[in-house]
């Protein structure tokens, strides 16, 4: 009697497997979960460590996973359990390149730590500190750009309106004014009236 094999497949979470391929550094393996299941995972989900993939990647000096990760949309902000962001992470370990590609994805170079560290505090490199240094200047000057726009069109707005409520408050006194002249004059025309009516029209009034 002929036996018959059943092939039985194993399956896998997505995120054990994304997991796995962050840790392993198998960046085939990222890309292929990343391209066919992003919308099942959640790439900044902490692992039990307190660590996000982004984290893992940075530690690992894994450049390209790093790369996948943020053009997938992980946020380079998120902290762990010290309040190390991903951009800490790189300063602190000299990792030019990935501090690099995460400042092009907006990592904060303001973001604080638990102790008040900021990413520039924990470089030992002198090519990270020029870097953390400018791209703080750069904001810094972007910062002050914005809120100077912001003040100087705030200040517009407020001189329009002040037109508009000047403008609006005469035309009210101009209408209260035409008002109480037309009630006057009204009132004056009926005292004038009563004043000059002739006896037999007040004796004809007084029959009635």
């Amino acid at each position: 009697m002929a036996q018959i094999q059943v092939e039985r497949k194993i399956s896998f979470p997505v995120d054990a497997v994304f997991q796995s391929a962050v840790h392993d550094c198998d960046n085939a393996e990222l890309w292929k979960v990343l391209r066919t299941s992003r919308c099942h995972l959640e790439l900044d989900r902490p692992t039990h460590s307190g660590l996000t993939a982004l984290h893992i990647s940075v530690l690992q000096k894994n450049l390209d996973g790093v790369k996948m990760l943020l053009g997938f949309g992980a946020d380079p902000d998120i902290p762990d359990e010290n309040g190390f962001t991903p951009l800490h992470t790189a300063s602190a370990a000299g990792l030019l390149q990935i501090a690099a590609m995460l400042l092009l994805h907006h990592a904060r170079v303001f973001a604080l730590t638990k102790d008040g560290d900021l990413p520039v505090d924990l470089a030992t490199d002198s090519r990270m500190v020029n870097l953390l240094t400018t791209q703080m200047l750069q904001t810094a000057h972007r910062e002050l750009y914005l809120q100077s726009w912001i003040i100087h069109h705030l200040r517009v707005a407020f001189k329009i309106l002040m037109t508009l409520l000047t403008a609006f408050l005469q035309l009210t006194v101009r209408i209260l004014i035409d008002v109480v002249k037309f009630l006057a004059g009204t009132f004056i025309y009926h005292q004038s009236r009563a004043r000059n009516k002739t006896p037999t029209e007040n004796h004809n009034s007084s029959a009635k």
